[in-house]
């Protein structure tokens, strides 16, 4: 049994349509991984790094938390960061020996469910933004533009945070209105800390 001829025009709406049906399918991956893909593509900039590692989890889309990454030939001289790609920021999880702890407490962004009134909260992170935009910019030894910066200055920064308060003792922000930043080093993997004892209500 001989099958019925396509027109040339039938076999042109096919290819339309497989192509719309594949260039889709693409178009859903990358809008799904895209958070992934930016992350690589961060990493992959970076000069003389080796052992990267990107984490995320399966939302929505996929959505990165952290990526790691050590110097090259200097496996302890490990880097993490949060929040790859954002423009003037630099969010610093982990640097060689050290880990950050952040807690805010103040006005920011939470509402009383009944009158939408805004309330006063605690926050944690577990990073800094050291970033040209970051608050703790000003403070650093040189200037942080991106991740490769961090590598290039690693050991002044790894000398300059060992001076920080060590979670015993914290060190706190210039005082904004309605809002108090409290800020440490612990060291790496030793877990998190308790809340400043100075903080309101805490």
């Amino acid at each position: 049994m001989r099958l019925p001829r396509m027109s040339t025009r039938s076999w042109m709406l096919a290819v339309a349509s497989l192509g719309l049906v594949f260039g889709g399918i693409r178009l859903c991956h990358y809008l799904y991984y895209m958070d992934l893909i930016q992350a690589q593509n961060t990493l992959a900039g970076i000069d003389g790094i080796t052992d990267a590692h990107v984490y995320g989890f399966d939302d929505l889309t996929y959505e990165v938390t952290l990526a790691t990454f050590a110097l090259g030939g200097r496996p302890d001289a490990v880097i993490g960061s949060r929040g790859l790609g954002e423009p003037g920021h630099v969010w610093l999880q982990r640097l060689g020996p050290w880990e950050f702890q952040e807690y805010s407490y103040g006005f920011q962004n939470v509402f009383e469910t009944a009158t939408g009134k805004p309330i006063e909260s605690l926050g944690h992170r577990d990073c800094i933004d050291i970033g040209p935009s970051g608050e703790y910019a000003a403070m650093l030894p040189v200037k942080i533009r991106d991740l490769n910066d961090v590598v290039s200055h690693y050991d002044e920064l790894v000398r300059y945070f060992s001076t920080w308060p060590n979670g015993k003792t914290w060190g706190e922000l210039e005082k904004r209105p309605g809002m108090r930043t409290a800020y440490c080093v612990i060291p790496a993997g030793s877990g998190s800390v308790t809340t400043p004892s100075n903080f309101p209500g805490y």
